[in-house]
């Protein structure tokens, strides 16, 4: 069941796919779910959402002073995206990957191969931002290519891994993430 989980969210496709082919995941909701038109209609309890967050989303992405820096920031999201948005997003994280936090593969001379955001580069050297925040230095002269990846680093399939009300508690909880005082300009 971990292997399985494990693979359910990996963000390489091709790996998710191939996995999964041998292990059966046992999703929590099991059922379909409704439009995303009523999804957005649906209201949920911020306090459990937040546990969805720190289970599910704070390993790449950082709300306040909780989770890795890894994805888009989330605070103040709420002002951002509109529920409908925000279950896209989630659903759908390949539609929309924002400017910055294009995934690349690259390939090392000595057959690795390394995933991850490019945070940094000279002309010696990558700077590779890893899944959960972690930098890694990379020299140039060790890479045999990169390229950029077609997907979100996001896997696809990651609302999958929560009930329908806890994906619903957990856009009730981003979308309350806002600014008290938003600037009018």
């Amino acid at each position: 069941a971990t292997a399985a989980t494990g693979l359910a969210s990996n963000f390489r496709k091709d790996i998710r796919l191939e996995g999964l082919k041998y292990l059966q995941v046992s999703y929590t909701g099991g059922k379909p779910l409704p439009p995303i038109s009523v999804l957005a209609k649906m209201t949920g309890e911020p306090n459990n959402g937040k546990q969805v967050f720190l289970k599910t989303c704070s390993t790449c992405h950082q709300l306040g002073n909780e989770g890795q820096p890894f994805g888009p920031a989330l605070t103040q999201i709420g002002n951002k995206l509109t529920k409908d948005a925000l279950y896209i997003a989630i659903i759908h994280p390949d539609n929309g990957i924002n400017f910055g936090y294009e995934g690349y593969v690259i390939k090392m001379k000595d057959g690795n191969v390394v995933a991850g955001i490019i945070a940094s580069e000279t002309e010696d050297a990558l700077e590779v931002m890893l899944p959960g925040g972690i930098k890694k230095r990379y020299e140039k002269a060790q890479v045999q290519s990169r390229k950029i990846m077609d997907n979100s680093m996001m896997p696809s399939n990651l609302h999958q891994l929560m009930n329908q009300q806890e994906l619903v508690n957990l856009v009730e909880y981003l979308h309350a993430q806002q600014s008290s005082q938003v600037s009018k300009q």
